[in-house]
């Protein structure tokens, strides 16, 4: 996975440093049409036609779950709860829908059951769309959304006085992997769509095109790592005259290559939607 010298260290302590290169990170070489994800991807769409209807029908699982939780608990909320005539369509078509399918169908991820012969966790998924590779960044994500200890642990930064802070507002550091990560995953999905209506195979066109946009995400990439190197380089020499206080010059440096990736990233969405 991606580890760049000017990564702050405690990130650097998740990930281990086997590549420096975008392609690592997952994004899919569209010169190597038999790839396994490739390979995955026709499989599943030969074998499984009806696989997007029943991932569409799931919403429909999870909109009664959500309604049943809100209703139990509207009294105390102080909140209107549905009404009968709500509910009782919402249970009506989840009943319809596990008629059709199975009782399992309910479960969190039971419109996958036919590609396992039973309901899968997230796990499995991300490994049948060759994504194993990517369960560190997944987790590093998650520790950053939910209130777990790893998750304080990585809330806190130590300045040039030697202090530990709590980030509780805007900050100027830890951008690079999130910004590089997202267009690894649009890139991704990209070249999904391209593939997913010619059996794995891409024309010369697409495969030109995929090609082109590998080099914008790399070049968003260095303009990401870049911006990463300044910003620390900033925080030391300001700590150097200040004692580990911030300045707003640090954090409109860091807004510049911000806006730097955020241009790059554009040329990338409007290339895809072409």
């Amino acid at each position: 996975m991606l580890v760049r010298s000017g990564r702050p260290q405690k990130y650097m302590q998740c990930y281990p440093a086997d590549s420096h290169s975008v392609h690592w990170l997952g994004a899919e070489r569209c010169t190597n049409s038999q790839s396994p994800q490739s390979s995955s991807r026709t499989s599943v769409d030969s074998n499984h036609a009806d696989l997007a209807r029943r991932f569409l029908d799931h919403q429909h699982i999870g909109q009664t779950a959500d309604a049943e939780i809100f209703q139990s608990n509207a009294g105390r909320l102080g909140m209107d709860p549905f009404t009968d005539a709500e509910m009782s369509q919402w249970r009506s078509e989840r009943e319809r829908l596990l008629q059709q399918y199975s009782t399992d169908f309910k479960r969190d991820y039971g419109w996958a059951i036919p590609l396992f012969g039973r309901s899968p966790n997230f796990r499995e998924l991300e490994e049948l769309a060759s994504l194993k590779h990517l369960r560190g960044y997944y987790r590093w994500a998650s520790h950053e959304v939910h209130s777990g200890s790893r998750g304080l642990d990585l809330n806190i930064f130590e300045r040039g006085d030697g202090a530990h802070y709590r980030l509780t507002g805007r900050t100027d550091e830890g951008f690079a992997e999130p910004g590089t990560m997202a267009l690894v995953s649009l890139n991704q999905t990209l070249n999904s769509l391209i593939g997913s209506g010619s059996d794995g195979d891409f024309s010369p066109r697409d495969l030109l095109g995929c090609m082109a946009i590998q080099v914008l995400l790399n070049e968003c990439d260095d303009a990401f790592v870049a911006g990463d190197a300044v910003v620390t380089e900033a925080h030391e020499r300001h700590a150097m005259r200040t004692g580990g206080r911030c300045s707003n010059r640090v954090i409109l440096l860091a807004d510049g290559f911000r806006s730097r990736a955020e241009s790059i990233a554009g040329r990338i969405s409007r290339a895809a939607r072409r």
